[in-house]
């Protein structure tokens, strides 16, 4: 459970959980977990092992989390903290983690199962005999081989991908079956270069035929050693890391699979994080079709209307929707370039919270992005509040 302490007008949250912690310089340790503070206006922020716990998710917001937080009030002050867009967790469960009662929202399949496995469960976790479970011989329709085996997924994974979604799929609702099925979304991820799902004649095909000399040894070498692993030593790693991400905050925290204009009508918060879509590049629904086909088994999955061209357009509507929730962080890049207008966005904004903004420069997909890409990137970060 989470303690708010004072120490020197400094607010610690203290963790008391399966954990040993303590406060050390006004600080909040725990052994393995979680390094935080906050004290008039002052952040800082150690490595966060919960964040293990997530997809390697495009977009997410994993380094930007630091300069979020500089923005919300503590959870004394405002301890419901509802995220509209949840898409990869990370901001949802470092509010988890810092003690508020999070109200979580995505459309996604994806993104809900992350949420139900990591925010609306405290303590459940996946154990040895989970991990078991799923290599039992189960009938299932070889989606997986028949369409995605070896261009995304060799035959080997493809098989056992296949034997496990469907195990997992004739479990019992609840935090076991969302963990397991987070366990093989994080697989999926692992299994794939850089975590996305393009190239397969650099990589998956070759492999496939054993041709391993024939790829680009240094671009994929971690990928090489990846698909060499054994299964089973792959899900224990995995499992770990999931493990370390599930933390008991005292709160009933919600997940919700959604439109996010309704959504944000319905519930009670006092601060909503925004992370939409940007308007004008490439929409999750195509990055992570393949996953959304396993998990939904639907072979067309609407683009979001967020990702168009227009797509801030509907922005207004959706600031309109939550016109009643006192505190608003808004967190936006220029990936889209004019699509995404940041007087524009302000201007929005402006008509329901008085808004101060800033602009950040912020290092996204490094491994992929080109170097002009890298010295263009911003982030642009809004705090609305009440006039």
């Amino acid at each position: 459970m989470f303690r708010g302490r004072k120490l020197a007008g400094m607010r610690v949250l203290s963790v008391i959980l399966w954990y040993k912690g303590a406060v050390r310089r006004g600080w909040l340790f725990v052994t393995g977990f979680i390094n935080i503070s906050q004290n008039k206006g002052s952040f800082q922020l150690r490595r966060l092992k919960i964040f293990d716990a997530l997809p390697a998710y495009f977009g997410g917001k994993r380094k930007l989390v630091k300069e979020i937080f500089k923005l919300v009030p503590p959870a004394s002050n405002a301890p419901v903290f509802a995220d509209a867009f949840m898409g990869g967790g990370s901001v949802s469960l470092l509010a988890k983690a810092m003690g508020y009662k999070v109200l979580a929202n995505d459309i996604a399949e994806r993104s809900c199962i992350v949420g139900k496995a990591l925010i609306e469960n405290n303590r459940v976790k996946i154990a040895g005999e989970d991990i078991n479970r799923l290599f039992v011989e189960s009938s299932n329709d070889r989606f997986i081989q028949d369409k995605f085996s070896p261009q995304v997924f060799l035959s080997k994974h493809a098989a056992f991908l296949d034997n496990a979604m469907a195990v997992v799929r004739a479990m019992e609702d609840g935090p076991k079956k969302h963990l397991s099925l987070l366990l093989l979304i994080k697989m999926v991820f692992y299994l794939r270069p850089y975590s996305k799902f393009s190239s397969p004649n650099a990589f998956n095909i070759p492999m496939e035929q054993r041709q391993i000399e024939s790829i680009k040894n240094r671009t994929y070498h971690a990928s090489i050693k990846a698909a060499l692993r054994p299964i089973p030593d792959i899900l224990k790693d995995l499992v770990a890391a999931i493990n370390a991400g599930i933390i008991d905050n005292a709160q009933e925290n919600r997940v919700f699979r959604m439109d996010v204009r309704e959504f944000l009508r319905q519930i009670k918060a006092d601060v909503v994080y925004f992370d939409p879509p940007y308007a004008g590049t490439l929409a999750y629904e195509e990055e992570y079709n393949v996953l959304d086909q396993i998990l939904t088994r639907q072979i067309t999955i609407e683009k979001s209307e967020f990702s168009r061209k227009d797509g801030i357009i509907f922005l207004a509507e959706v600031f309109q929707s939550a016109r009643h929730i006192p505190v608003w962080i808004i967190s936006m890049g220029n990936a889209g370039g004019a699509n995404n207008c940041f007087d524009e966005l302000i201007e929005i904004i402006g008509q329901y919270k008085d808004v101060q903004a800033k602009r950040i420069k912020y290092k996204h997909m490094t491994g992929a992005a080109s170097e002009e890409h890298k010295a263009k990137n911003e982030e642009y970060l809004i705090l609305g509040r009440p006039k």
